[in-house]
C-alpha cells in the first residue's frame, strides 16, 4: 500500500531558496560590474579633450620656450687676447704692459644691448706665495655686474674688437729667479632686447715666443701670445 505524496518538499524548497540567493547575488554581481564598465567608459570620454587640452598646453609651452632661448643674443670671446707691443717685468719696477685686444662677436640672432667688456691680466707664480689673490688661477665671474657699459649695441653676427690701453699688472712677491705664469681673463657682459642679463668670461694663459709658459721677471722685453684653447669658462 503506497503511503500518499506530501504536497511539498521541506530539502527542494531549502535548495531552491538557496538558489535563488545564488542567482539574486550573480545579478547583483553583473549589475555592479555593468555600473563600474559603463562609469570607466564615461570616465575615459571625458578624460580624453581633457589629455588633449592639456597636451596642446604643453607643447605649446615647449614651443614658446624654444623660441625664447633660441632668439637671444649670444655673445663669446672670439679670439684669445693680443698683446699689441712686448712687455717687461722686473722685481724692482714690477711689470709693465702695452696696449692689449679682445675680441667679442654676437653669435646669437638677435640684438645685443649695454655691453660691458673687461680684461684682467694676473702673474701667477711658480713657488706659492701663500696668497689665494696671486696664487690661484683667475677664472671669470659671470654672475657680477658692476662694469661699466663700452657699447651701446652689437647686432647679430657682428665682431667687436675693444683696445685696452696699458693694462696694470701686480707682481706677486718674488724671489731673484724664481718664475711665472701669466694668464688673461676676457668677459663680457651685455643685455637682450628685454632686459635680460648676460654674460661670458674667459682665461687663457700665455706662452712666451720661447714656448715655454713659465718666464722669469729679468727686465728683458717679452712677446709670445695667449693659447686659443681656454683654460676655463663660464656663460650664461
Amino acid at each position: 500500500m503506497r503511503l500518499p505524496r506530501l504536497p511539498f518538499s521541506p530539502k527542494k524548497k531549502k535548495k531552491t531558496r538557496k538558489k535563488d540567493v545564488a542567482n539574486w547575488q550573480s545579478w547583483e554581481k553583473e549589475t555592479l560590474d555593468r555600473k563600474f564598465r559603463i562609469l570607466a567608459i564615461v570616465g575615459g570620454v571625458l578624460a580624453i579633450p581633457i589629455l588633449i587640452f592639456m597636451g596642446i598646453r604643453l607643447q605649446r609651452a615647449i614651443s614658446e620656450r624654444q623660441q625664447t632661448a633660441e632668439h637671444r643674443p649670444v655673445i663669446l670671446n672670439s679670439n684669445a687676447p693680443t698683446l699689441l707691443a712686448p712687455f717687461t717685468c722686473d722685481l724692482r719696477t714690477g711689470a709693465h704692459f702695452g696696449d692689449v685686444q679682445s675680441f667679442f662677436r654676437n653669435q646669437g640672432n638677435a640684438l645685443a644691448v649695454n655691453l660691458a667688456p673687461s680684461l684682467t691680466l694676473r702673474m701667477v707664480p711658480e713657488r706659492k706665495v701663500g696668497d689665494p689673490q696671486f696664487d690661484e688661477i683667475p677664472s671669470g665671474d659671470c654672475n657680477t655686474r658692476s662694469r661699466k657699459t663700452l657699447r651701446d649695441k652689437l647686432a647679430a653676427g657682428v665682431s667687436y674688437n675693444f683696445r685696452w690701453k696699458s693694462p696694470t699688472v701686480s707682481l706677486p712677491p718674488l724671489l731673484n729667479g724664481e718664475t711665472v705664469q701669466l694668464y688673461a681673463v676676457s668677459c663680457v657682459q651685455y643685455e637682450d632686447e628685454s632686459g635680460v642679463a648676460h654674460s661670458a668670461c674667459d682665461t687663457y694663459r700665455f706662452r712666451p715666443s720661447s714656448g715655454i709658459p713659465a718666464f722669469a721677471c729679468d727686465e728683458m722685453p717679452k712677446m709670445g701670445k695667449f693659447d686659443a684653447e681656454r683654460v676655463s669658462g663660464c656663460a650664461q
